[in-house]
């Protein structure tokens, strides 16, 4: 079948779809500005490599303190080339290298949707999805990597069905996919798992195992493509793993073993029926609270219907195979990650998306003749596509407000303020700072991090061990840190753990309090989320 062959999408018309997704996503990171914590830990190192002293957090120190080489190399080489005058402009470069992302993910998207021959309604869905899904729009435009990967997926579905250098196609992909993130192979390989189970049209035995030869040889060229970095950052860091990795699965990680994964992949579509997983579709960290309680439930039912849809015989091709990969994506983020980052949650959602327009054109599609299709089945199905495209829209519209919020009484109020302030009242550039939030506070005081859990810093990783357990003073004795920068509930825990620590060996110098300003507001959707870093306390080491 031709890649033109669908009717229904005019090439003329894909402008438009690429102006409505750079206007919803210009028009988020303008209003709110919001630039997300974890991209201050990577530009720390981004201008330490832009402006000569390496690809290090701290000068001096080679320690793998980001996990995205795209992400770190980018604003570096943003950096570079403008001199080093703005870090703001920086970030606004690399927004519009998002956009210009975002926009290739359709142009893409377009293609593929022709070749499945998917008609107006459900693309239009589809495409109200893309533009205001508010993690993949706001992890584009904060500083993560998510327009990169989101990039290389889309073009993973369209190259799984070229009909010649498909193994080329493939390896640049997933080489690109790992620059993107260590993980990146998972998520491809999650499609290209669903795509062998669920093959466009009827594969032949010579038809599958010319795709499997691909496959071997496109993974040989990824490896290739991209050994270059891991032979550099072993050198360089003496391992290819990113200590962020090391820091995290040390403090979080889960224990695996190939049967336990085996076991609880199967148990998984029972899990997803018993129990309400709806983080895919969730607002950014609504487990902190300051939602309206319909949206987890609703989220899990989207989800729900969204992952389960390959079991069923009925369904389309595309339809299964997206299905299946965003289960298996879904399933990697739920059980197998030790915790379930929002950053995560774009590369999921773009399957789960894509996924539910192939649902509603498997109900409503006038090319797809289904005896069990009844009028008042596809009406349903239209004013549930409306519900959700409207549903969809509205939670992009609250987590902007969110985020503009965020970005006003916490992230500059709050944690730029306290960073600067450290930066300011330090005895010496070569303080140390123990704090679990490291990338405002870190990137703006410029002083040595003793971050919990560890990810800038193998001291706090070697004195966890050293001390064992879990309790976080017998950590901070050991470091002996100059500062400590603690929420509320940290020092709580605290005096349970060591009622004397602060008592003799620490004094309160300052305390940054947002809540009184948060009060101001009428209401604040996911307020919870903005209430955890609302107060810090300030504690200087006693007698240095």
């Amino acid at each position: 079948m031709k890649a033109d062959a669908g009717p229904t999408i005019s090439r003329k018309s894909v402008w438009l779809p690429i102006i409505l997704i750079i206007g919803v996503a210009l028009s988020y990171a303008v209003y709110t500005g919001h630039i997300w914590e974890d991209y201050y830990i990577t530009y720390r190192s981004s201008k330490n490599l832009a402006t000569g002293s390496g690809l290090v957090y701290q000068p001096g120190e080679r320690v793998h303190v980001f996990t995205s080489p795209l992400n770190v190399l980018i604003p570096a080489g943003i950096c570079w080339l403008i001199g080093d005058r703005s870090d703001l402009l920086v970030i606004w470069i690399f927004r519009i290298i998002s956009l210009g992302l975002l926009a290739g993910v359709w142009v893409i998207l377009n293609r593929v949707l022709r070749r499945w021959r998917i008609s107006r309604l459900p693309v239009l869905f589809l495409l109200l999805l893309l533009a205001f899904e508010s993690k993949i729009v706001a992890f584009s435009m904060n500083g993560q990597e998510a327009a990169l990967m989101i990039f290389f997926l889309t073009g993973l579905t369209a190259a799984l069905e070229a009909k010649s250098r498909r193994w080329v196609y493939i390896g640049l992909i997933f080489a690109g996919l790992m620059y993107c993130r260590p993980d990146g192979f998972i998520y491809g390989g999650a499609y290209l798992l669903a795509f062998l189970i669920f093959p466009t049209g009827e594969e032949s035995g010579a038809a599958r195992k010319n795709l499997l030869r691909d496959v071997f040889r496109g993974g040989l060229l990824s490896l290739i493509l991209y050994s270059p970095w891991l032979i550099w950052s072993t050198w360089y860091y003496g391992s290819p793993i990113p200590h962020t990795v090391v820091a995290k699965g040390d403090a979080l990680g889960r224990s695996f073993n190939f049967w336990q994964i085996l076991s609880t992949l199967i148990r998984f579509p029972l899990d997803i029926l018993l129990h309400q997983i709806g983080i895919v579709f969730n607002p950014i960290y609504a487990g902190f609270g300051g939602w309206p309680r319909f949206v987890n439930p609703v989220s899990s039912y989207i989800t729900l219907i969204g992952a389960l849809y390959w079991i069923f015989p009925f369904g389309s091709r595309p339809a299964r195979r997206c299905s299946l990969a965003f289960f298996l994506c879904l399933y990697y983020i739920d059980r197998v990650v030790p915790f379930p980052y929002p950053w995560y949650l774009p590369f999921a959602a773009l399957f789960g998306i894509i996924v539910l327009a192939l649902i509603a054109e498997d109900l409503i599609g006038p090319l797809r003749s289904r005896r069990f299709v009844r009028p008042w089945l596809q009406i349903s199905s239209l004013v549930t596509m409306a519900i959700i495209a409207v549903g969809i829209a509205s939670l992009f519209a609250l987590t902007a407000y969110q985020m503009r919020i965020q970005q006003r009484e916490i992230e500059n109020g709050i944690r730029a303020t306290v960073g600067t302030w450290l930066k300011v009242n330090a005895r010496t550039p070569d303080d140390t700072v123990f704090l679990e939030p490291l990338g405002y506070i870190g990137f703006f005081s410029g002083l040595k991090m003793y971050d919990e859990p560890g990810l800038s810093s193998p001291e706090v990783v070697a004195a966890r061990k050293k001390v064992g357990g879990q309790q976080v003073a017998p950590v901070i004795r050991e470091l002996t840190p100059d500062w400590l920068v603690l929420r509320p509930t940290e020092v709580n825990q605290l005096y349970r753990e060591d009622s004397s620590l602060l008592k003799e060996a620490y004094r309160l110098e300052e305390k940054f309090d947002a809540r009184p300003r948060l009060r101001d507001y009428r209401w604040i959707p996911g307020i919870g989320y903005l209430y955890r870093d609302s107060v810090f306390h300030l504690y200087r080491r006693r007698n240095f």
